[in-house]
């Protein structure tokens, strides 16, 4: 109970980095949702909302299971690697 402090700190410090990516991520697919739904590229935007809506749950599942001392730093890599996977992703947008 005492490192509940550290794992916090974690998961706020994860959260700061990438909370502004992620958001960047859905302004960008809801802005380009109209372009890509309607054209010959459909597949690229659900690829992406899928990496996003998948780094968006593991950072809550991360802060939901950080009070356990289990395994709740294995979602935080995980939300970044969906984060980073998604960049490739974005920038052909």
């Amino acid at each position: 109970m005492r490192w509940v402090w550290v794992r916090t700190a974690t998961v706020i410090v994860v959260a700061l980095v990438l909370l502004p990516l992620l958001t960047l991520y859905a302004y960008l697919l809801l802005w380009f949702l109209p372009y890509l739904t309607y054209s010959d590229r459909p597949a690229l935007w659900l690829v992406t909302f899928t990496l996003w809506a998948g780094a968006v749950g593991c950072l809550v599942v991360g802060w939901f299971r950080r009070h356990r001392s289990g395994l709740w730093w294995g979602w935080l890599p995980a939300a970044a690697l969906c984060a980073a996977a998604a960049w490739p992703l974005i920038d052909r947008f």
